[in-house]
């Protein structure tokens, strides 16, 4: 973790349409090869911003313990996987005066540009595995907790995309008539494996007929081959990629509703029906009576106890803690989730941020 200041733009740049997001737009790596895993994305956003004595480390390691971000508790298990950026601006609404419109930040978070002018990156990352020919019916998926239509996702230009609020109706685009039976799972893995078995035998001895660079490139394919058999024995073995049971309630409080949509992302990057999810809680235009009746002692309105500053910290902190433990439902899920010698957290960007208010 470091503490120096720079702009939400210049870090999008670089992240959005730049070098640092290569790994997860190059998910299938050049012809001739195969890759192992795919690698996915999800950014995650509500308004309010944070409490800063309970958020931010007091050193430059991360740090999550009694004394210090306490609100990242439940993310402590996976903290040597963490990165914390601090002292990120949304510059772009200060170039334009706006420095108090924090509750109309949503726009500027992800896109780095006034009003959604420019594409998201969850936009751009899921642009870019299309243009690859990675094109799926739930390639990208644009969710929301609170069904109030708003979302950090931008197609550019200022036009939203808009999120799915609902589980039953996210469940059907899913896995309607996606899962298969064990058995027909058991011959459709045992056909895949025979395939590799015939083609790494073909490849060995195709290879011993040719001069020492191309023997390398046919010691390439191999390697390949096997990681796909690994990863099929791992698929074989390891969590299941049929439908998870969500029930049938069409009566939803929050945090079940909550639960259901980040059991239903955890379900979809295990079985690859998506690699880009970008998510969205709450409303982030002031909006007035939002409560958490579930929390121990919660009865403040979310807005307002926002704006008392510290004196609303001791219930804020109950409130951001239960948000952030969302997120970490979702990290346990994906690093349970193996994948060849790593888990699918290890092949992820899980990407957390917060409006101001």
């Amino acid at each position: 973790m470091t503490t120096l200041k720079f702009s939400r733009r210049a870090l999008l740049a670089g992240l959005g349409v730049g070098g640092g997001f290569l790994p997860l737009l190059n998910a299938d790596i050049a012809q001739g090869q195969a890759t192992a895993v795919p690698k996915r994305l999800v950014t995650i956003a509500w308004g309010h911003g944070v409490c800063g004595p309970y958020f931010y480390p007091k050193t430059d390691q991360i740090t999550i313990d009694a004394t210090s971000g306490q609100t990242l508790t439940s993310l402590a298990p996976w903290r040597s996987k963490m990165l914390m950026v601090c002292g990120l601006d949304n510059k772009v609404y200060l170039d334009a005066g706006k420095q108090y419109d924090g509750h109309t930040g949503y726009p500027g978070l992800f896109t780095g540009t006034l009003n959604g002018a420019g594409k998201s990156i969850d936009q751009a990352v899921a642009d870019g595995l299309v243009a690859k020919g990675i094109n799926k019916s739930g390639l990208h998926l644009v969710l929301g907790v609170e069904p109030d239509g708003n979302t950090i996702s931008y197609k550019g230009g200022g036009q939203k995309n808009t999120p799915e609020t609902d589980p039953w109706k996210l469940f059907t685009r899913l896995f309607a008539g996606a899962a298969l039976p064990p058995d027909q799972l058991a011959k459709l893995l045992a056909r895949k494996k025979s395939m590799l078995d015939y083609l790494g035998k073909d490849l060995t001895a195709f290879g011993t007929r040719m001069g020492t660079e191309d023997k390398a490139k046919i010691q390439a394919h191999l390697q390949a081959i096997r990681d796909l058999e690994a990863q099929l024995a791992a698929g074989a073995g390891g969590k299941s990629c049929s439908a998870p049971m969500i029930g049938n309630s069409r009566t939803l409080d929050t945090p079940t509703r909550s639960s259901l949509m980040f059991t239903l992302i955890g379900a979809a990057l295990r079985c690859d029906l998506t690699r880009v999810v970008s998510m969205t809680f709450y409303d982030d235009h002031g909006k007035f009576n939002i409560r958490f009746p579930w929390l121990d002692g919660v009865t403040d309105d979310y807005h307002p106890l926002a704006h008392l500053g510290e004196k609303g910290y001791p219930t804020k902190l109950k409130i951001d803690t239960w948000l952030f433990s969302q997120v970490a439902a979702l990290v346990k899920d994906l690093d349970d989730t193996p994948e060849l010698d790593k888990t699918a957290l290890d092949n992820s960007a899980v990407v957390v941020s917060s409006a101001g208010s």
